[in-house]
């Protein structure tokens, strides 16, 4: 096929990566002004949205709690049955997929869903990629002590996992948003770079070529700023193939790298929601 004929994928893949606390989940919570959010919490990280979205937002955001830890490494079990893309649900109090526990009490709360069925207007969000990571080695590791010291093949291990979900992430026809952190890598040149956890270092250094958006968040001037263009910082790892740089916006946003509503619109509606977070910040402190 020639390329001119080619049509490119509606969806989108991004990634969005900063240190902690820098308002990484609250950006992609924004979205749900526009989009259906169907977002994988390893981290109890909706906190965040419940005290700074209004309500019309918040009822478009299905909420999946996955209580990942070193001794219930669910999370990996789980997003594996996920990508697999049969219908099923996932418990809220197991994070499970399917549970058996759960399926024969009807007093037990689920989410069902099925990727299969995710139109331009839904959202999958992985709320982090870095805990993923952990919950990957835990799993490989878990009927270890806790002195226990990973191995190199348990590091293999680790990465064929976590590629595995990736590669179909990258291949996948819905969109999807993954956050994680932030770590500091010896690239191939010798130069050092900040790059989003994906695993290990030497995993970190090519995590990015699973998305087709990499949008870093830092304070500025007391200020949160985000960028995805290539040339964003220096030491910084950012890009887009749709050459989309947020940082060139009045407002940080995450819309623009969607399809979709034209800016005017965006602007305006973000301009109420950025007021409302004010405003809801200054109520917390009064």
């Amino acid at each position: 096929m020639k390329l001119d004929l080619l049509q490119p994928k509606l969806t989108h893949r991004v990634l969005i990566y900063g240190a902690p606390k820098i308002g990484k989940t609250l950006q992609v919570g924004l979205l749900a002004n526009w989009y259906n959010l169907w977002w994988l919490d390893l981290e109890d990280g909706v906190k965040t949205l419940s005290y700074n979205l209004p309500k019309p937002l918040q009822e478009r955001i299905n909420v999946i709690q996955i209580p990942d830890t070193r001794n219930y490494p669910i999370a990996i079990e789980t997003v594996y049955k996920l990508i697999t893309l049969k219908k099923g649900f996932i418990c809220d109090e197991h994070g499970k997929w399917n549970c058996m526990l759960c399926m024969k009490d009807e007093k037990k709360t689920r989410t069902e869903i099925d990727l299969r069925a995710f139109g331009t207007n839904d959202i999958l969000v992985m709320d982090s990629s870095t805990q993923l990571a952990n919950s990957a080695m835990n799993s490989i590791t878990r009927d270890k002590d806790d002195g226990y010291k990973a191995t190199w093949d348990d590091y293999a291990k680790q990465g064929t996992s976590l590629d595995r979900i990736y590669t179909t992430w990258q291949q996948c026809d819905y969109n999807l948003i993954c956050t994680s952190h932030e770590i500091m890598v010896k690239m191939e040149d010798d130069k050092e770079k900040i790059v989003p956890i994906g695993g290990t270092s030497n995993f970190s250094r090519t995590f990015a070529k699973y998305f087709d958006s990499v949008v870093y968040g830092e304070l500025k001037n007391k200020k949160h700023a985000y960028g995805s263009a290539t040339n964003y910082g220096l030491n910084i790892l950012t890009g887009s193939r749709t050459n989309a740089a947020i940082e060139k916006g009045t407002l940080p946003n995450l819309m623009s790298l969607f399809n979709g509503v034209d800016k005017e619109r965006q602007l305006m509606r973000l301009e109420e929601l950025y007021a409302y977070i004010t405003m809801q910040g200054q109520g917390a402190h009064s």
